[in-house]
């Protein structure tokens, strides 16, 4: 009973948001899981009813940094950036952004219940799948598939961001202009050019400076 509620309270937000096939999206999102590690129809069917669905508004809050969040999820559309701000300070250090198909959130608070150390916020109008915290901590106990997504998840948010931090070190600012735009080839039309230098860790000019020169370097190839 509480699924084919779900499902058509799914329906409702999928005519809403132009979203008009169900099946298509339940379908996208058991794939996403499903390359991670196999999901049966029965455990993702236990995912998917306490799984709500509901649309941020460009600038909402999802957490702020030292907060501890309530909820994470799946984007099906829209984009989110991770902030930093540095103690006494107002600047914001962008750390990463997520667009579709992609899951979001703090694992490390909400299964630790520690702090969040960065803020998340929408950079779009953003449909997103939330599960509660008290769902993430009941599914991590009761299926074996999705406790072993939260292990790989945590364990590639580490590997990423040990090698990001890497490649600010050792790369300069124009290779990771490059490489941004391998991971985001879409990023250019959709984030602003404020947030892009932040998260290069460069000023806007400087940002401007090195699209100027690839431009360059492209016109003499051509």
């Amino acid at each position: 009973m509480q699924l084919i509620l779900k499902k058509s309270v799914l329906q409702y937000c999928f005519t809403r948001w132009q979203m008009t096939d169900y099946e298509l999206t339940y379908n996208k999102i058991w794939s996403h899981f499903n390359q991670i590690t196999p999901f049966s129809k029965e455990e993702f069917d236990k995912l998917a009813a306490m799984t709500t669905f509901e649309t941020l508004k460009k600038g909402d809050v999802v957490y702020k940094q030292g907060s501890i969040p309530d909820y994470g999820g799946y984007i099906l559309q829209g984009a989110l950036r991770y902030f930093y701000t540095p103690p006494r300070e107002r600047r914001e250090v962008t750390t990463s952004f997520q667009f579709e198909e992609t899951c979001f959130g703090d694992l490390r608070s909400i299964f630790y219940n520690e702090p969040a150390l960065v803020s998340l916020q929408a950079i779009e109008d953003t449909v997103i799948g939330r599960l509660d915290k008290l769902h993430y901590l009941h599914l991590f106990d009761t299926c074996k598939p999705f406790a072993r997504v939260m292990v790989l998840s945590l364990e590639n948010k580490y590997n990423e961001l040990l090698g990001e931090t890497i490649e600010r070190i050792d790369r300069e600012a124009e290779a990771r202009y490059l490489k941004m735009l391998e991971q985001y080839p879409h990023i250019l039309q959709r984030v602003s050019q404020r947030y892009i230098a932040s998260y290069l860790g460069i000023k806007p000019q400087s940002l401007s400076r090195i699209r100027k020169n690839i431009m360059a370097k492209t016109s003499l190839a051509a």
